[in-house]
């Protein structure tokens, strides 16, 4: 039988379990359950996602507003969105230290880029705005990056 680390502190403050031993058995069962682990790791993503998200489309809306064609502002926004992204949600979501996910960061974000394209292209051609267009493809696309980044990127995390 497993040690919970049942110690004669936990027990003199009446506490059945020590503190350490509780700690275990929560993080164990949560990460069987898929429970606040998961949620947690995305409320995070949601709140680093909101900053990337300000910056990649500040990005765009700048490289639009220059004259840029919506696609090479969309380019240049995903470029400066990756070198930004990767560490913060890297880092900050997955916990992650480990550059040479780099490459797989930049494979994810490049099928990003091109559903992103295809997307204003198609609300363009309806007769919106690149910027409108890019707004309306905030939410999926973060979605989609949070998919990609889980599943693809940093799966071993």
């Amino acid at each position: 039988m497993r040690d919970l680390g049942l110690s004669a502190a936990g027990a003199s403050t009446g506490h059945r379990f020590g503190e350490a031993a509780h700690r275990r058995l929560y993080a164990s069962t949560a990460r069987q359950a898929g429970g606040p682990l998961i949620s947690n790791q995305f409320t995070r993503f949601i709140f680093v996602g909101i900053i990337n998200s300000i910056v990649g489309y500040g990005c765009f809306a700048l490289f639009l507003y220059i004259g840029l064609h919506y696609t090479l502002s969309l380019f240049f926004a995903t470029v400066a969105g990756v070198l930004f992204n990767f560490k913060s949600i890297g880092t900050l979501v997955f916990k992650s230290h480990n550059n040479q996910l780099i490459f797989r960061f930049i494979g994810s974000y490049s099928i990003i880029y091109l559903i992103n394209a295809v997307g204003i292209d198609a609300f363009t051609r309806v007769g919106l705005t690149p910027y409108v267009g890019g707004v309306i493809l905030i939410l999926p696309m973060a979605a989609l990056a949070f998919i990609l980044n889980k599943r693809f990127v940093f799966n071993h995390v």
